[in-house]
């Protein structure tokens, strides 16, 4: 996992990590899918020769690249609780951790009973992020 270089890169590096467990579990699929199709008979792209080792070690690379995505959210959660202002940590966990949408977001809040506007919660992300960057920053 290599350091970001900037809050943007730190926060992005959720999505990174889900994108690659997404592919993961696509290859583990396929790779299941042909193995079941061909009735045992597996072209091995792995570094293994044999069709359970291709599985065997696409298995072991998705749990591999699940452990870092779980890493990468506690590290963003993490820094999201040095932020003043929980409703700051809310909506910034929602957006990228949970990877949530905007209209999704303005939901989850109203669950919360913080009913704002589309409009508030850009708005309160744009807070959220300048505290954000100051306190990246300051942690640099």
């Amino acid at each position: 996992m290599s350091e970001p270089k900037d809050l943007r890169g730190f926060l992005g590096g959720v999505l990174e990590a889900r994108r690659a467990v997404r592919r993961r579990e696509w290859e583990v699929k396929a790779l299941r899918d042909q193995y079941q199709q061909n009735s045992g008979r597996l072209d091995s792209r792995s570094r293994g020769t044999s069709p359970d080792r291709a599985l065997e070690d696409g298995q072991i690379e998705l749990d591999r690249a699940r452990m870092e995505l779980r890493e990468r959210e506690e590290q963003v959660e993490e820094f999201l609780s040095g932020l003043s202002d929980s409703r700051y940590r809310v909506v910034l966990k929602l957006r990228y951790v949970e990877m949530l949408r905007w209209a999704q977001i303005q939901k989850c809040m109203e669950e919360l009973g913080l009913y704002y506007s589309e409009r508030q919660i850009f708005n309160l992300h744009r807070r959220a992020m300048e505290e954000a960057d100051a306190l990246w920053e300051r942690n640099q």
